[in-house]
Order: structure tokens, then C-alpha cells, then sequence
């Protein structure tokens, strides 16, 4: 708690890597389980790492986030070593609130509206690279115009050919992990760990 004051924890399980690499692949269904087991609210263990108290329904979030404002502002360490321990979402509270002022206005509805025939003009850009040669998952084609808008508009003032190039390493790098991650960690090994931890660091 804030104050320090010890408090009782709801029940719930310990799980191990591989049990927290599977919540992680598939939340829903995991967390599912876990609620018809232990409750609405239920806290998940793990190892080396402090418990994590879940909140499985509407009513429950809505009333714990009346009751302290910066729940609706805390951060995530996933990602961190790619965003930064200054990145809006590894933030909580005041530092969020300050960070978040910064980027609203880049995507304030006037700023949006000033780049439509940009914005247009990316996904028309998206559309040609397409080929019946080379299917692209849908997934991929819309992620691909999203990350475009957004570097685009945080970037503004850097070349269009050098945002592309920040696109295109933010891709390798996220693909890279996300890759890393599909494997459960009792099939890792410390060779793979640091291979994977080199090319991340000669990415970033």
C-alpha cells in the first residue's frame, strides 16, 4: 500500500516462467481460467518478481480507479529496454501526467486533421506495396500504416526517407523480441539468451 501498512493479498496461484510465457501468449483464456478458479479477483505470483493483484471485471476496475487517480496513469516495464525508463508508458503519476501533456497536442483532433492528406497519402503508399507474390497478413498491412501515422507525426521534423528508416528498425526491433518470446522459456538456452541480447543492443 502507499502508507507501507501491510495488507492480506487475495488468493491465487504461484506461476512458474513457462505458466507466466503462456499468460503472456494467450491472456485471455489463461486469465479466464484463473477467474472460474479463484474469484473476480485473484493475485498471480511469480518468481522473483513482486505479486500482481488482477481485477477481472468492469465494476471492480471502475471503482479501484475512482478511488486513486493515478491508476488511470501507471506504467508497464514491458518493452522498457527498447522505449526507455523515460517512455509516457513506462511512467506513473505526476511523470506520466507531465510526459502525456507533451504528446497530446501532436494528436490533438486540429493536428490529426492538418495531416489527412498525409495520412491518405501513406496508406495509398501501402496499398501499391502490396503484391499477390508476397501475401501480408492483415495484421502486418495495418500495423505497418499505424506505426507510419505515428513516427510520422512525432517526427515531423526529420526527413520523410529517415522516418521511414526509424519505421523499419522499430519493426526488426519489435519483431526480434516478440520472436524471442514466442519460444517457452524451458526450450531457451543461455547461447540463444545472449544471442538475442546482441542483436537487440546492435539494433537499438
Amino acid at each position: 500500500t502507499r502508507s507501507g501498512a501491510p495488507c492480506s493479498l487475495p488468493d491465487g496461484p504461484f506461476l512458474d516462467e513457462d505458466a507466466l510465457w503462456r499468460l503472456d501468449e494467450d491472456p485471455a483464456t489463461v486469465l479466464a481460467d484463473l477467474a472460474r478458479r479463484y474469484g473476480d479477483i485473484f493475485t498471480i505470483h511469480r518468481p522473483a518478481a513482486p505479486p500482481r493483484v488482477v481485477l477481472t471485471t468492469g465494476e471492480h476496475i471502475r471503482e479501484l480507479a475512482g478511488r486513486d487517480p493515478d491508476l488511470h496513469s501507471c506504467g508497464t516495464s514491458q518493452f522498457a529496454q527498447l522505449v526507455g525508463e523515460h517512455s509516457v508508458n513506462m511512467l506513473s503519476g505526476e511523470p506520466h501526467r507531465r510526459m502525456r501533456q507533451l504528446l497530446l497536442p501532436s494528436f490533438h483532433a486540429r493536428a490529426v486533421n492538418n495531416r489527412v492528406s498525409h495520412i491518405r497519402r501513406i496508406i495509398r503508399e501501402e496499398f501499391d506495396r502490396l503484391s499477390p507474390a508476397r501475401p501480408l497478413p492483415l495484421t502486418t498491412f495495418t500495423g505497418n500504416i499505424a506505426l507510419r501515422v505515428i513516427t510520422s507525426v512525432l517526427f515531423s521534423s526529420i526527413p520523410e526517407a529517415e522516418v521511414q528508416d526509424v519505421c523499419d528498425t522499430l519493426l526488426e526491433l519489435v519483431d526480434g523480441i516478440h520472436q524471442y518470446r514466442a519460444v517457452p522459456p524451458a526450450r531457451r538456452d543461455a547461447e540463444s539468451d545472449t544471442t538475442a541480447a546482441m542483436r537487440f543492443r546492435e539494433r537499438r
